[in-house]
């Protein structure tokens, strides 16, 4: 919860799968797949990437990835 900056979480009794219908406030976004790499580019100029977000071994590499073929793109 700290590497995601949020101070509580939201889980409805007895449910695994939170639904619109659980909250008012609770929304579904589909995200088209042409449209991913750009939001992930822009939100990774903002900090957001998988490696803010989880902070582990795992994703550290992945964000180091991402970094560097953003470069190699931008250079060529």
């Amino acid at each position: 919860m700290v590497l995601q900056s949020s101070f509580s979480t939201f889980h409805a009794l007895g449910k695994e799968l939170l639904t619109v219908s659980d909250s008012l406030t609770l929304v579904s976004v589909i995200i088209p797949q042409r449209a991913k790499s750009y939001l992930k580019k822009e939100l990774s100029k903002l900090g957001i990437n998988c490696y803010s977000v989880f902070g582990d071994l795992v994703n550290l590499p992945k964000k180091i990835k991402f970094d560097y073929d953003l470069i190699a793109k931008k250079n060529n």
